[in-house]
């Protein structure tokens, strides 16, 4: 489409030529008392002539290449394979969970932490699966967006499961044998005993 559009151009001008030749002959066939008139009607209708030739010869390119565009986007867009992991019936259903997790972790973190138990515990244990699967639907989205080549796109989208299953695996392991997702926040901004200090205080307790 692209090189029809710059055979289009060469034909424009033609156009343009045959156009300005009548307007010369006008001129010269024209009497001596209607000569200024004439010639001055006939070079206006020339250069309009030559002026929509001109746009129409440096516009012709363009519209071929938009053209190629919008047939070139259908198959980029067929090149969006289904992920292994999660399947949305649309793009809307995918932004909306999306949302609806970046909410649970808004407020369900901070109530965990002003809560404790048992509260705390189960945020964790959700937040085990919610933190995972919110990083795979924002890196999910940028597979999508980026990474077009069919068998690339399908090994990225597979390798992202991977991560994404194995640290849910990960942090469901952390929140059930270790001090939790809340926990280790809450460790973070507390002061904690020396070693020495949590040693003799273990040794008192026995």
């Amino acid at each position: 489409m692209f090189r029809a559009g710059l055979r289009l151009a060469p034909a424009a001008r033609a156009v343009a030529a045959r156009a300005s030749a009548p307007a010369s002959s006008a001129c010269a066939a024209s009497s001596a008392s209607s000569a200024s008139s004439a010639c001055s009607s006939a070079s206006a209708a020339a250069a309009f002539s030559t002026r929509a030739a001109s746009t129409a010869a440096a516009s012709a390119p363009a519209a071929a290449a938009a053209a190629a565009a919008a047939e070139e986007l259908p198959a980029m867009l067929q090149t969006k394979r289904e992920d292994p992991l999660l399947n949305f019936k649309s793009p809307a259903a995918a932004k909306e969970a999306l949302h609806y997790s970046s909410y649970f972790l808004a407020a369900g973190l901070p109530a965990a932490l002003l809560l404790g138990a048992p509260v705390s515990t189960a945020v964790d244990l959700a937040a085990g699966l919610v933190i995972p699967l919110h990083a795979h639907m924002g890196m999910r989205g940028v597979i999508i967006d980026y990474v077009w080549d069919v068998p690339q796109q399908r090994l990225a989208l597979l390798a992202l499961a991977g991560v994404t299953v194995l640290t849910a695996v990960g942090l469901t392991k952390f929140n059930l044998f270790d001090v939790g997702l809340t926990g280790a926040i809450k460790e973070i901004y507390t002061r904690q005993p020396a070693p020495a200090d949590a040693a003799a205080e273990k040794k008192a307790h026995h």
